[in-house]
């Protein structure tokens, strides 16, 4: 699998976003990376976050497997948001995809920066405390062809699948539309500042 990475312009961009937002999650800047599956989301939150520092959440973490989510959204939302706007501490269980089980806890205890990436990160119920939204997107030929390079060929009918589901979804919470910036499948800013 080709790792893409982020050009400068587009980092120093984003760089220049989150400097100028506030943190709206008790003292946390939220920054939400949200599009469709392979489209390079967890790349760019590894990006980020090494330059940003804080922590990074993975939708995949919250998932209960490939029709699990929306458990995964509502984890997200009751087990991390939620505490965190009422100042407390968020703290979930991560799901191995392997095993098919949860595993260790893991603590998101109001970071400087929290960096959650994945399908349907970015809820319409967290815009009021997320200081940054990005919409990350790949056309379809090249989603499979990333999401089989990682998963194998055996994954081939849940990536077909779950590619179909997430549409639906992404047409309901209009993320797209609500995103503040919008980022090609090669890393560079299509739309926004």
């Amino acid at each position: 699998m080709t790792l893409v990475v982020a050009p400068a312009d587009t980092l120093q961009r984003l760089d220049r976003w989150l400097d100028s937002s506030r943190p709206r999650l008790s003292g946390t800047a939220l920054v939400l990376l949200d599009g469709p599956a392979g489209s390079g989301k967890t790349t760019l939150a590894g990006q980020l976050a090494a330059r940003w520092g804080g922590q990074v959440i993975h939708m995949d973490d919250l998932y209960l497997g490939w029709d699990g989510v929306a458990a995964g959204i509502d984890r997200l939302s009751g087990e991390v948001i939620a505490p965190m706007r009422r100042g407390g501490i968020g703290r979930f269980q991560r799901y191995d995809w392997h095993t098919r089980s949860l595993a260790e806890q893991i603590t998101v205890d109001h970071p400087p920066v929290l960096i959650v990436e994945g399908c349907h990160s970015a809820q319409p119920d967290f815009d009021d405390v997320a200081s940054l939204i990005c919409w990350i997107e790949a056309d379809d030929e090249l989603r499979l062809r990333r999401g089989l390079a990682r998963d194998g060929e055996v994954a081939r009918e849940h990536w077909l699948q779950f590619m179909m589901d997430e549409q639906a979804r992404y047409r309901s919470a209009r993320t797209r539309e609500r995103a503040h910036i919008h980022i090609d499948a090669w890393g560079k800013i299509v739309q926004g500042n």
